[in-house]
């Protein structure tokens, strides 16, 4: 009874993981995040549509956020994916802009939560996340949600965050069923007009080879005996058995 529980632990946490990982990337591409065989969302594409100076900002309580993509690039001498700006006041208090990056495109991971994809930079002592939203109607923008100093939260919405899915060809074992199940259909098919037209069969006596498929079940059901018994032909009893004593 104990063996029977600590095996359906084992299977119920193997289905638990398989599907907690289903919808994680299974690559490390900042700008690409590879969900399956076939669905991927692919951020470069909002890179290429924000060029300078158009980049996506978004500014709360003099801050200004601003993404340049999933690579670094340049804003104010300052190279980063997100940069902040920020006004500062000299010990003169005379005020100036200042930028400095809290995110480098090559720290860029990405996960789920809440059914919605981000990417987070996994940099210092500040973790910036950045929700993805697809949106299909409307022009890319930014906005903050939360101006936290050592995790802000952003949220950026664009037509080209929206999953992707591209339709592969055949996999190798679709291609053996496939080619498994037509070559069936010609052994059966070919073969009972062959019966029919060339030795008059009729009934059972068109299926090919039916005496073969008539003693299949026992065959298997002999072979799974010999094997459950390790491999003793005196636990098969069939009438060949008889025969040969």
């Amino acid at each position: 009874m104990i063996k029977i529980r600590n095996i359906l632990f084992l299977f119920t946490s193997a289905i638990y993981l398989s599907n907690s990982n289903a919808d994680t990337c299974i690559n490390n591409d900042p700008c690409l995040c590879q969900i399956n065989e076939n669905d991927k969302i692919d951020i470069s594409e909002i890179s290429n549509e924000i060029k300078p100076p158009d980049y996506l900002s978004s500014t709360i309580n003099k801050v200004t956020y601003t993404f340049v993509g999933c690579r670094d690039n340049n804003i104010n001498n300052v190279s980063g994916s997100l940069i902040i700006t920020s006004e500062e006041t000299d010990k003169t208090n005379n005020s100036k802009l200042v930028s400095k990056s809290i995110g480098d495109a090559s720290n860029i991971k990405f996960s789920k939560e809440d059914n919605n994809y981000l990417i987070t930079y996994i940099n210092g002592k500040v973790h910036p996340v950045i929700v993805l939203l697809c949106d299909q109607y409307k022009i890319p923008f930014l906005k903050v949600i939360n101006n936290s100093s050592t995790d802000p939260k952003l949220l950026l919405s664009s037509p080209t965050l929206c999953i992707k899915t591209e339709h592969h060809g055949m996999s190798g074992g679709s291609t053996f069923l496939l080619i498994l199940f037509i070559g069936l259909v010609i052994y059966f098919v070919g073969g009972a007009l062959v019966l029919y037209f060339i030795r008059g069969a009729r009934g059972a006596e068109l299926i090919p080879n039916v005496d073969f498929w008539t003693n299949l079940p026992g065959l298997v059901k002999d072979g799974l005996i010999f094997l459950l018994s390790g491999c003793k032909p005196n636990f098969v009893t069939t009438a060949e058995s008889y025969d040969r004593i």
